[in-house]
């Protein structure tokens, strides 16, 4: 397969092509299917607890005006924006939900939450991290005059549910991924970090190190 890319020809192999489904070992098989149903556990889990703690669940924007409040703000990690023209309007693929979370909170919504899909095109420096893909989904919510503290109280408790529901759902798709030992339900409250204290200890790119040294959630306080 050839293609070009700003002017450069790229070629692709067929052997780094994903092969058909009907290809698949059964171990490969087990594990998609695992994946599956651990994230429709998840989901199914989550958004059923938003909805019963009276939240309303809101449908995400796809293409819009405006995204992202930070762009273009030249120390922001985004390194560029997908732009399309629909009826002479150029829009911009999500980067984000948090101007229209917040604007249909402050009018609308006192309570929502969505499953908002973002493609946040991060620096090209951050693409081999692991933990920064171009394309994911994020379950995004916003609360009217509420606490930091209420914040956290909210998240620990969805979190820790979710993770004893997993625990007793799908053991055994954990088991066949790895993950039942290591998935632990969490104590509460969560260990709250100054973001100072962070920098001073594992430096600017504190993320991964904070990740590696810790067995538990941790906030981080700004």
């Amino acid at each position: 397969m050839e293609g070009t890319q700003e002017g450069s020809r790229i070629r692709m192999s067929a052997k780094e092509l994903p092969g058909p489904l009907e290809r698949l070992s059964a171990r490969d098989s087990d594990r998609k299917r695992s994946i599956a149903k651990v994230t429709t556990g998840a989901l199914r889990y989550l958004t059923s607890t938003f909805v019963r703690d009276g939240f309303e669940w809101l449908l995400p924007v796809t293409f819009s005006r405006s995204t992202d409040p930070l762009w273009p703000d030249p120390g922001a990690s985004i390194e560029k924006r997908i732009e399309v023209e629909i009826y002479d309007q150029v829009v911009h693929a999500t980067l984000s939900m948090i101007i229209h979370k917040m604007v249909a909170c402050s009018l609308a919504h006192p309570k929502l939450f969505l499953l908002s899909p973002n493609i946040r095109i991060e620096k090209r420096d951050r693409a081999g991290t692991g933990i920064h893909v171009y394309e994911f989904t994020q379950l995004d919510f916003e609360v009217r005059n509420t606490s930091s503290e209420a914040i956290r109280d909210l998240v620990e408790r969805a979190l820790i549910g979710l993770v004893r529901h997993l625990r007793k759902d799908r053991k055994t798709e954990l088991t066949v991924l790895g993950r039942f030992g290591p998935l632990q339900i969490p104590d509460a409250p969560f260990r709250v970090r100054d973001k100072r204290d962070l920098v001073d200890e594992y430096g600017d790119a504190w993320e991964p190190g904070l990740a590696r040294d810790s067995k538990a959630p941790v906030w981080e306080r700004v």
